[in-house]
């Protein structure tokens, strides 16, 4: 009997694959003198009494707490509850350290955490201890995709083909990636065997027409998308590519929907609320734009580019600039590379004090700027001119800023005291 997952010979009685971890099929366990069928958890043969190697009860109950976790693992990573989901799985690798599959299943949610060194950490632990399974490669070529190395990408991926040449997730993540590189006839290659291998998985029609819509084969890629949404309708990226190939078809309507649709999915879903966002704006809809951009600025708030869409939009708004140089860049790092970053800064606090002169802490905040550039005389100006304004530091935002930048006042104090 082969493990489905892996391929790899299963022992008889086997729960977990030796190769890769995966909970396999029930198999009668077979006494290893006489090869008559044993009763579970008994400690001799019924035909010829031959001793068996039984489990102990401490054992099993280890062992079914570890597949309790795994399990509880996957439910949280289909709700997208990702902390959840690593805590589960890193239980159950606490319980079981050398079950592959469980070894795959948090660096899966360290990927969908953004946290690709340990899942990295994760994926190379998985291989060691499964190194036959094409699937833990084919999971580590997608997250290596996700960091832009491209042809280390396609290493990983060659490999996963090799191991499990039957297995469609390794030619669709691999035809993906090949879109990505824009090799096309490879991508397509690889897609149209994905779809072959398995016509009802739902990611196979998703990348294809991704693959597609590069080539602006709109019809093409407009009937994988409908396919991809028909088989699974909850997943987000196909809707924000489906609405790609709407725009480019100029059906701004159904786009609209479709974005809104993944924003329903997750509310939290950047390149949904950006895509619409950006059709918006060309929509010259611009108070709606503006709307989805600020949101932007909440879902990632160190993104640059989202206060410069939103500034653009709303130039007289004082705390947009406050927080854009507030947030983002290095001006707070002694280091003079940053003298940029420091300029800018000032620039952005001195626009917030001239759209509104009357909030200290954009005072405050340029004066901490001019601490690092060491200009005592302007630092002490703004910081006469906040304490006029907020005497008793009852101003909200003046209690939140000196809650977050403590080591910046610090260095403050230091040079007016100078």
């Amino acid at each position: 009997m082969k493990c489905k997952n892996c391929s790899e010979e299963l022992n008889a009685g086997a729960k977990f694959c030796p190769g890769c971890g995966t909970k396999t099929e029930a198999a009668p366990e077979l006494c290893k003198k006489c090869n008559a069928k044993l009763e579970p958890g008994k400690k001799f043969c019924p035909e010829c009494g031959a001793e068996q190697n039984v489990k102990s009860e401490a054992e099993l109950k280890k062992e079914s707490e570890a597949v309790s976790y795994h399990e509880h693992g996957k439910i949280y990573f289909d709700q997208r509850d990702y902390p959840k989901a690593l805590e589960a799985y890193t239980k159950a690798l606490e319980l079981a350290p050398s079950n592959a599959e469980y070894c795959g299943a948090r660096a899966a949610a360290y990927v969908a955490l953004n946290d690709y060194s340990k899942a990295f950490l994760d994926f190379n632990r998985a291989i060691i201890l499964a190194p036959k399974n094409g699937r833990l490669y084919a999971l580590r070529g997608s997250a290596i995709a996700d960091c832009g190395e491209y042809p280390k990408a396609i290493e990983a991926y060659n490999k996963a083909v090799e191991l499990d040449p039957e297995n469609a997730e390794c030619y669709s993540g691999r035809g993906l990636v090949y879109s990505k590189m824009k090799l096309h006839p490879k991508a397509l290659a690889d897609l149209n065997k994905a779809v072959e291998l398995a016509p009802e998985n739902s990611d196979c029609y998703g990348h294809r027409g991704s693959a597609y819509s590069a080539l602006k084969d709109y019809p093409n890629a407009l009937a994988d998308l409908n396919k991809a949404v028909e088989l699974n309708p909850d997943k987000v990226g196909y809707y924000k590519d489906r609405a790609l190939v709407y725009i480019g078809m100029e059906d701004f309507p159904k786009a609209f929907a479709d974005l809104s649709k993944a924003i329903e999915l997750n509310p939290n879903n950047d390149m949904a609320y950006k895509a619409r966002a950006d059709l918006y704006n060309s929509m010259k809809e611009h108070s709606k734009a503006l709307e989805d951009y600020k949101r932007l600025i909440e879902i990632d708030p160190k993104n640059r580019d989202y206060y410069d869409a939103a500034i653009a939009l709303d130039p007289n708004n004082a705390e947009l600039y406050f927080a854009r140089s507030n947030n983002c860049g290095h001006w707070d790092d002694f280091d003079s590379d940053f003298a940029e970053d420091r300029e800018s800064a000032i620039s952005d606090f001195s626009k917030a004090i001239e759209l509104d002169p009357d909030n200290p802490t954009y005072y405050m905040a340029r004066l901490a700027v001019y601490a690092y550039e060491k200009s005592p005389l302007k630092a002490l100006k703004d910081f006469n001119m906040a304490k006029k304004l907020d005497p008793n530091g009852e101003h909200e935002g003046m209690r939140e800023y000196k809650k977050g930048k403590k080591e910046i006042l610090k260095e403050v104090k230091g040079i007016i005291s100078d």
